[in-house]
């Protein structure tokens, strides 16, 4: 704050007066100038979003003949330094790793000097790098120095397809000698992906190596596959000859499934219990043998159903009620077709001796339920009881459905388990109509006697307008194998939609796809699950060849839309 001082008559103060108050004003205004004095600019102002830049490096990058030293790099903005450590990487690994020092907007370190000869040498500086308002890198500068007389020139490249932040791993191999355990080694060189998921490796040697996706939390660590996310191209290893360049090798990370195993159960009746496992059944799956083993040693068989609300639940219910006290509930496998992904699960439950049954209800429907039915594919009410029950053969005289104009429809049903029965109407749900359903509780009891709480249940059935669909047509061009199949995604939702087999003539066609944008994926399905199939570290299987088309196209109801023929060109 400026002050124009002036020249201003004061009144004569009398020799009387008060000293103290003349000390006082003089504070008083010493105080006032020096608030003055401290006022400062308005604060704020633009954030900064600007990424740090790399200006000078010394040496300069791709000298030849290095034999170590002192390295500098200096920056166009100060860097956080908190972040430096872990950003950088240098490839080969060295037998000790450099102390990094930051100087202002320059960063020093000592390359050792043990250098093997006619090597070069990438020193990686990755994205986790930050200025000090937190901005990274705008994508990681790679740095390469040759203790011979030329720089390595070979690079690889690719993208990984995933809405996660991940890094691709590269490892150089002996293609004469097999070994699975290479990827729970340390990586030879680590490239990280830009937001897009493009990575590249640069300055390589000729030779053989093999690659692998991250999730960018276990950056430079060995694999485990059953605790990170990961992937794998589809070719086993990638040969690169001097100069060359290798593009297009692509990833679409995945979680290894964990081992199903049963993590908590209850005994919740006289005659029933559920156990619940660590991860979702996965549909078409089949529970073997289970049984009840109680204290007295003898083993009671068990039906199981699996929950038809969570898959990763299991009723189990016996014939009799169960002795009270601890008894293990033992389900001896869970098969998917050929393969068992549960060999005996096993978990100590405690048996009351009284069990509180006035919870007895209706968890589907909902007293107000809404179903969006399509013409040709009308689906089922799912009607689910929270505890089971004994349905009788007759239970059509339980349900009474009525349409809008009070008249009662007919309805056919499919009793499930003791716990689920579905209904539909014999004509199917009419477009935009309201149902009342009464289903009556008192022929519907459990195997102790017990009834529902509600001797009668109305349900309020509302049907959405039969939904409008388009059709999708295309080609595939370009020198290919057979087995490939086209997945159709939402691209809003990011969900697969439907999937269609290329025929011998190339094309694929989708006769029934909601309105909206979509995506295509193509795959070749190799081992003919139908699924694309993204194969395993340990044993190293490569993963299925795939492509994600660039372009989404837009599906309108009631309409018949052929594309340009897509170029996926050669599938190895």
């Amino acid at each position: 704050m400026n002050l124009q001082l002036r020249k201003t008559k004061l009144p004569i103060v009398k020799q009387a007066q008060n000293t103290k108050s003349a000390l006082l004003l003089i504070t008083v205004v010493a105080l006032f100038v020096q608030s003055c004095a401290a006022v400062k600019g308005p604060s704020g102002g633009p954030v900064d979003t600007t990424p740090p830049e790399v200006i000078t490096i010394s040496p300069a990058n791709r000298s030849l003949h290095f034999k170590g030293g002192k390295i500098s790099i200096e920056f166009s903005e100060y860097l956080d330094e908190r972040t430096v450590d872990n950003a950088i990487r240098i490839s080969p690994l060295l037998s000790g790793r450099p102390e990094f020092v930051l100087r202002k907007k320059t960063l020093l370190f000592d390359f050792p000097e043990d250098l093997i000869q006619n090597q070069t040498y990438v020193i990686t500086l990755g994205r986790t790098l930050t200025d000090e308002h937190g901005v990274s890198l705008a994508q990681p500068v790679q740095i390469a120095y040759s203790t011979g007389n030329t720089i390595d020139e070979g690079n690889i490249s690719g993208r990984i397809f995933s809405a996660n932040s991940f890094s691709a791993h590269l490892w150089k191999i002996d293609p004469t000698t097999i070994n699975d355990s290479l990827f729970a080694e340390k990586p030879h060189f680590v490239s990280e992906a830009d937001d897009n998921g493009n990575y590249k490796f640069q300055f390589l040697a000729s030779g053989n190596y093999k690659i692998l996706a991250i999730d960018n939390r276990m950056t430079g660590l060995p694999l485990i596959p059953s605790r990170m996310e990961y992937g794998l191209p589809w070719v086993y290893s990638v040969s690169l000859d001097t100069s060359q360049s290798v593009s297009g090798i692509h990833m679409m990370p995945f979680s290894e499934p964990e081992d199903f195993r049963i993590i908590k159960g209850n005994w919740l009746g006289p005659d029933w219990g559920q156990v619940t496992l660590n991860r979702a059944v996965p549909k078409g799956s089949r529970i073997g043998s289970a049984y009840i083993m109680p204290e007295s040693g003898i083993p009671v068989n068990a039906k199981t159903y699996l929950d038809p609300l969570d898959s990763s639940m299991v009723q189990v219910q016996i014939a009799h009620p169960a002795e009270p006290g601890v008894s293990s509930i033992v389900i001896e496998s869970i098969l998917l077709g050929d393969s068992v992904l549960m060999n005996s699960g096993k978990l100590d439950v405690r048996v009351p001796a009284a069990f509180d049954t006035a919870e007895i209800n209706w968890n589907l429907p909902k007293r107000m339920t809404n179903l969006q039915p399509e013409k040709e594919s009308q689906p089922y009410l799912d009607c689910i009881i929270s505890h089971p029950v004994i349905f009788p053969k007759d239970i059509s005289k339980n349900i009474r459905l009525e349409d809008s104009d009070s008249l009662e429809v007919e309805v056919k049903i499919k009793i499930i388990s003791p716990f689920h029965f579905k209904m539909l109407p014999i004509e199917g749900w009419g477009s935009d109509e309201k149902y009342k359903l009464t289903i009556l509780g008192e022929r519907l009891h459990t195997t102790s006697g017990e009834s529902i709480i509600d001797s009668v249940s109305i349900f309020s059935i509302s049907v959405s307008d039969y939904p409008s669909f388009g059709s999708l047509e295309g080609r595939i061009s370009g020198s290919r194998k057979d087995k490939l199949l086209v997945v159709a995604s939402s691209a809003e939702k990011e969900l697969p939609i439907a999937t269609s087999v290329v025929n011998s003539d190339n094309v694929f066609t989708f006769e029934k796809l909601p309105e909206g944008l979509v995506r295509l994926m193509v795959f070749q399905d190799s081992d003919m699950n139908n699924q694309y199939s993204h194969g395993s570290a340990i044993p190293h299987k490569q993963a299925e060849w795939f492509a994600v088309v660039p372009d989404t196209f837009e599906v309108r109801a009631n309409w018949d839309k052929v594309i340009s023929a897509i170029h996926l060109g050669e599938v190895d």
